[in-house]
């Protein structure tokens, strides 16, 4: 084979690539699953060719068994046209790892995230999913240490699922207050991922601050999903806490107060914000108290105090859309019914499954 037939070929696959990566940019996956594997099969001896192909089957959410077969079949070729780097091999690595993964592998995988990383030791993509093949393994400390690192190189790419696992890491070892900080960061990047404040709570409680975490708990769910795991998970965290307020001795009292303002908002709101008062006195500060105080306003007739407490709720914490509809309710009862309904329009752009807009119920009996 000739210079000519070689600068010829490797023009020629490079054009592939090129449109490849141009139908990707436009969210093309179908037209760019299209060229893969028409490149796939014109150049069956590039490792590259089968690295594409493999990765836009897993974008593409095909057949996963297709996608192994590929990427191993990839990682066998010596290539004719041009060489993959090392990084480009590690990243076919770490997607045959993910797919291990998904099949319940994982010490597979993560012997194939250990390997990508022998030849890009760099690579914040293999850090993060050995970090996940560590949990899956329930080893703490190789997590930590693999979450660490990607962080350290890329915290722009963490994901809500990095977050988690990197504060479970922190929590399994004992290192509570960095879960707590890393959870606070994560809740300021993505304020309307599920999961974050239900873990924050899970910290909270295992560093011995569990009237903190009973809030956290009472905020996940009442942001999240009917339907939603951590929601649910987090309403029975919530319920189980509050009903053994003498598991925690010394926060007994504050616990006591947050159920009582719970269990009786509809009935006696009066009562419901001196309960919290109180606990606004022992140096509690929370979102979920501020939309307690506003509901017991608004059960109470004071329509004006209501409004005024759902705004600056609105304003200190946007993420948080229960007060969103309560506002919206008091607004629709005085006759302003399009700026109510660009409340609820906002919400929904959040999460178009929240309880309240598909009118599913409230996630706890007493409210």
């Amino acid at each position: 084979m000739g210079r000519v037939e070689e600068g010829r070929g490797a023009t020629a696959y490079q054009a592939l690539r090129e449109c490849t990566r141009g139908l990707l940019s436009a969210g093309d996956t179908k037209g760019a699953l299209t060229v893969a594997q028409a490149a796939n099969k014109i150049f069956p001896a590039e490792p590259q060719s089968g690295f594409d192909l493999g990765a836009i089957l897993m974008l593409a959410k095909a057949d996963p068994v297709a996608a192994r077969a590929v990427l191993e079949n990839a990682l066998k070729r010596t290539g004719r046209f041009t060489q993959p780097s090392p990084s480009d091999r590690a990243l076919a690595l770490s997607n045959l790892g993910r797919l291990a993964l998904s099949r319940g592998e994982a010490r597979v995988a993560r012997g194939l995230f250990d390997e990508g990383l022998k030849l890009d030791p760099e690579s914040s993509i293999l850090l993060y999913n050995a970090a996940a093949a560590d949990l899956k393994l329930r080893d703490a400390v190789s997590c930590l240490g693999h979450f660490r690192a990607a962080f350290a190189r890329a915290p722009g790419d963490a994901t809500r699922d990095d977050y988690l696992l990197g504060a479970w890491a922190y929590n399994q070892t004992d290192r509570f207050a960095d879960a707590e900080a890393l959870l606070r960061g994560a809740i300021a990047k993505l304020p309307n991922e599920s999961g974050l404040h239900l873990n924050l709570g899970l910290s909270l409680a295992m560093g011995g601050r569990p009237v903190e975490a009973l809030l956290e708990y009472l905020y996940e769910f009442e942001n999240g999903s009917a339907n939603d795991v951590y929601s649910k998970q987090a309403r029975e965290q919530f319920e189980d806490a509050l009903a053994r307020p003498q598991a925690t001795p010394r926060s007994a009292d504050a616990i006591e107060a947050l159920r009582a303002a719970i269990s009786g908002e509809r009935i006696k709101p009066k009562e419901v914000l001196s309960h919290l008062q109180w606990l606004e006195e022992a140096g509690y500060r929370h979102p979920a108290l501020d939309l307690l105080r506003a509901e017991a306003l608004h059960a109470s007739g004071d329509i004006q105090a209501a409004e005024t407490a759902f705004r600056r709720l609105l304003e200190s914490d946007p993420a948080f859309l229960p007060s969103y509809y309560d506002l919206s309710l008091v607004l629709r009862a005085t006759g302003r019914r399009e700026e109510a309904l660009r409340l609820v329009s906002e919400a929904a752009k959040r999460n178009p499954s929240h309880w309240q807009l598909l009118g599913e119920g409230p996630p706890i009996s007493a409210r």
